[in-house]
């Protein structure tokens, strides 16, 4: 009869802890409901950020043979002929920094990853696009993609090079992307983030997209 008791006592103890586990269980899930109701995107902005992380790590790993130049806020990747190219690439993406976080009022000590293309084509190829994209600057999760200045600008005077890389370059709108993307994870149209990068762009350099 003892044995039997203690059994029954053993039994209401384990309904007792699996009632709790259960009742945890829903108040935990009832949380996540709220949350979800309450901040829809959240769910694709957490998929998004992981997206974006595994996209910086595929690259360093597919662009493993490219040199590297650090700066205070930038890492720049670049084929070893284009040293040069990478230097100014490096000072315009440097001197875009806090300009471009200013504007947008945002702030983060995480290094940006910086991609060199010696030619439309090779670029390209990267992105499996045709033969008719021509673009001198590419944002995707994570990561900024720039045409060589060179593959471009047709300058032989240094100065005039330097000038018009910094002036017409890609680099602030670009990096104006990668604000916007970190700041919303991935949360907004295309419209929205390229008329902010265009806005920025024209407010640093004075540059205006013709139409």
């Amino acid at each position: 009869m003892q044995v039997q008791c203690d059994y029954l006592l053993e039994q209401k103890k384990v309904y007792s802890l699996w009632k709790r586990i259960l009742g945890v269980l829903l108040a935990f899930l009832l949380l996540l409901s709220g949350l979800a109701y309450k901040y829809a995107a959240l769910p694709k902005r957490v998929v998004y950020v992981c997206y974006r992380e595994l996209n910086q790590y595929r690259t360093n790993l597919n662009f493993s043979g490219f040199n590297i130049l650090k700066g205070e806020h930038f890492k720049i990747l670049y084929p070893s002929s284009l040293g040069e190219e990478a230097e100014l690439v490096l000072e315009a993406a440097e001197k875009a920094f806090s300009p471009v976080n200013n504007i947008l009022q945002y702030r983060s000590s995480r290094e940006v990853p910086v991609i060199i293309y010696s030619s439309h084509e090779a670029m390209n190829r990267n992105f499996r696009w045709d033969s008719s994209q021509s673009a001198m600057g590419v944002y995707w999760a994570g990561v900024i993609h720039i045409l060589s200045p060179g593959a471009w600008i047709d300058d032989r005077d240094k100065k005039e090079y330097r000038e018009t890389f910094l002036r017409h370059g890609p680099v602030v709108h670009e990096y104006a992307h990668y604000v916007v993307d970190s700041m919303a994870g991935g949360n907004y149209p295309r419209w929205l983030t390229e008329g902010i990068a265009q806005y920025v762009e024209r407010k640093i350099t004075g540059y205006v997209f013709e139409g």
